[in-house]
């Protein structure tokens, strides 16, 4: 509409003194907004805008909305909520500015989720697998045959592994374990000496991380014959 200076305008029904409802293109076809050749009911060539809190229409259907502070997506029944499904189809998802919330109104993390999460994958920090989606720890194996003190180890199973090793201990015989994520690992976690005249037996357990390495031997004196056992 032109007013002989401007271009613009509004569309407004009125029946009586009343406000009524406008209804386009109600035999079919579609509806362009600076589209001359709209493909669906609706097709925009520009960004959509939408304001103004919730709804209380009803009806099935999806509701974008925004109440002046917070924006709105919503898939429900009105007028008394029903909630329903509502699906994302994209190759990825940039959630760029802000935080995700999950059950949760002002979340302080990129993702903050209040109430159980499950994971059927694997799941990573910063791209360490933590966890193969097998539920945590479910496997026993005695590697003795595979393994020898003062050798190093990694950790390939994707998930934390406990590492337990006993020896025959001589007198002043030492068990020492260490593990980090250097291929030639220093940290030493546990330890355990003899400090009897005869021989005994010493034990070392300890947890290594998803990727780092580990390696048990012996400081002083001597240990033989070590059972090893390792959980993942």
């Amino acid at each position: 509409m032109y007013d002989g200076a401007n271009w613009g305008g509004s569309i407004q029904v009125i029946q009586g003194s009343l406000v009524a409802n406008l209804l386009l293109n109600g035999n079919g076809g579609n509806v362009g907004i600076n589209n001359q050749a709209p493909k669906v009911a609706l097709d925009t060539n520009g960004t959509i805008r939408a304001m103004g809190s919730q709804s209380a229409s009803g009806g099935t259907g999806v509701e974008i909305s925004h109440d002046g502070s917070n924006g709105y997506i919503q898939s429900l029944t009105r007028p008394t909520p029903g909630w329903k499904g509502l699906t994302y189809n994209a190759a990825s998802h940039n959630f760029s500015i802000g935080n995700v919330g999950i059950n949760k109104a002002s979340p302080g993390y990129p993702l903050d989720i209040t109430g159980d999460c499950n994971i059927s994958g694997t799941y990573r920090v910063n791209g360490v697998p933590l966890s193969g989606g097998g539920g945590g720890i479910t496997t026993q194996n005695v590697v003795s045959a595979s393994r020898a003190l003062g050798t190093i180890y990694q950790n390939t199973s994707g998930k934390p592994m406990m590492v337990a090793v006993t020896a025959i201990a001589a007198n002043g015989g030492s068990l020492i374990g260490v593990t980090d994520s250097a291929s030639s690992p220093t940290t030493v976690v546990i330890s355990a000496q003899n400090a009897s005249a005869t021989g005994m037996n010493i034990a070392v357990s300890f947890w290594v991380l998803p990727g780092n390495y580990y390696k048990v031997y012996t400081a002083t004196g001597t240990a033989t014959s070590p059972i090893w056992t390792e959980w993942t």
